[in-house]
């Protein structure tokens, strides 16, 4: 048991950068804020990977926090399950989202969160790479509602396959 305010503690008064390339092996999932840590500024994820391993999740914001700015995705390259544009599970996204997918290989494609809300207008452009399932404009899940107008730009790229990432051929 604790008095202490968790709310406030390993908070980020700055801006996050996240940058996952060449064979890098990650067991579970990409975030660019914090777990049950704010965010005061702007974060960054890139994903430029090898095919060699698969990243479960990408998120562009946090687990359980809040993020106060800009939220930006670069998928480039690499194998990933799902990609999500905001939050996970909790946590306000303040200002914009944009997911940029110019590569790789993923299920699921998303501009907002996961179980997360997001009040704004999350835009997911899509102009290379291979979307196996689709790709959503807003977030997973009932509680993932967007307030705002998403928009999907697909100039190139696939969606839809036959085969998920993760089962055997």
């Amino acid at each position: 048991y604790t008095t202490v305010d968790m709310s406030v503690m390993g908070e980020v008064k700055g801006n996050t950068t996240v940058i996952v390339d060449g064979a890098s092996q990650v067991d579970g999932g990409v975030y660019g804020g914090g777990n049950m840590s704010k965010v005061v500024g702007t974060t960054n994820v890139s994903i430029e990977t090898t095919d060699t391993y698969l990243i479960n999740e990408v998120y562009g914001g946090a687990n359980r926090a809040d993020v106060g700015d800009n939220t930006t995705v670069n998928i480039k390259s690499g194998k990933i399950g799902n990609v999500f544009g905001a939050n996970n599970l909790s946590g306000t996204k303040s200002k914009g989202i944009i997911v940029n997918v110019t590569g790789g290989t993923s299920n699921y494609v998303y501009g907002a969160g996961n179980l997360a809300a997001y009040a704004g207008n999350p835009i997911v452009n899509l102009s290379n790479g291979l979307v196996k399932e689709a790709v959503y404009g807003g977030g997973l899940g009932a509680s993932a509602i967007v307030t705002g107008n998403p928009q999907v730009r697909m100039t190139g790229g696939v969606v839809g396959y036959t085969e998920k990432i993760g089962e055997a051929n």
